[in-house]
């Protein structure tokens, strides 16, 4: 399965130091063709209809360089908790940027939507390493999985990219801030894709959930949720 690697500009000085510097020339040649071929033309696109198509043209090229980075990442960190690391902090990275930029640059909802997807995937990256990495018969049953978790995570990360890229970008950006806001929208629903995907294939546990239907939520508890991370969601919703 594919985890969350990071953008370009998001790895550790800690763990870039790692690396041979003909591998970091090598990866950063990929998200180059990253943002070539899979970014900006996102960027450009007509709204709507045009994003939708757009999206579906340049997936599989993203998924194609996105694996081959992941490969190579994976390969040169070996260890278990470095992958972990590596995760969490490009993640981290990125929800900073969302917080720091993005509701002025692509709308409080949007901004809010990507955080919490961001939280929701981690948390299920994290789960799906430690299954993947340590247990040969849990990576054995999920294959049959392996192509779907494959689609919906390279998706995931191909939206949370193009978000992130456009709002550290700034007033540099050239794309259509729309676009990047549906993306972001995208994100979530994508990270709820893989949520659900996770508790299917018993790599996480459903949280317990108040009895009835859930209170609406205002903006505000939106961005308390995201600040605190998916695993306290019912505990915020209680004390609502």
């Amino acid at each position: 399965m594919t985890g969350g690697c990071p953008p370009s500009g998001a790895l550790a000085a800690s763990l870039r130091n790692i690396f041979h510097p003909a591998i970091l020339k090598a990866l950063e040649g990929l998200w180059q063709e990253i943002e070539n071929q899979a970014l900006v033309p996102l960027f450009l696109a007509e709204p709507r209809e045009g994003l939708t198509q757009t999206f579906q043209i340049v997936h599989p090229r993203f998924a194609a360089y996105y694996l081959a980075a992941s490969l190579a990442i994976v390969e040169n960190l070996k260890e278990p908790t470095l992958v972990a690391e590596m995760v969490e902090y490009s993640f981290h990275v990125i929800v900073n940027s969302l917080r720091t930029h993005g509701p002025e640059r692509i709308g409080r909802e949007p901004a809010t939507a990507a955080a919490i997807g961001v939280h929701s995937v981690t948390r299920t990256f994290k789960a799906a390493a430690r299954y993947v990495l340590t247990d040969d018969t849990e990576r054995q049953r999920l294959e049959a999985d392996a192509r779907t978790w494959t689609i919906v995570s390279t998706a995931y990360m191909l939206t949370i990219f193009a978000v992130f890229h456009a709002v550290d970008q700034g007033p540099a950006f050239a794309g259509r801030w729309g676009n990047v806001a549906t993306l972001a929208m995208w994100s979530r629903a994508y990270a709820s894709q893989l949520y659900n995907l996770a508790l299917r294939q018993g790599l996480l546990q459903a949280a317990p959930r108040p009895p009835g239907e859930l209170p609406v939520r205002s903006d505000d508890d939106d961005l308390r949720l995201a600040d605190a991370g998916t695993e306290d969601y019912p505990g915020l919703l209680k004390r609502r």
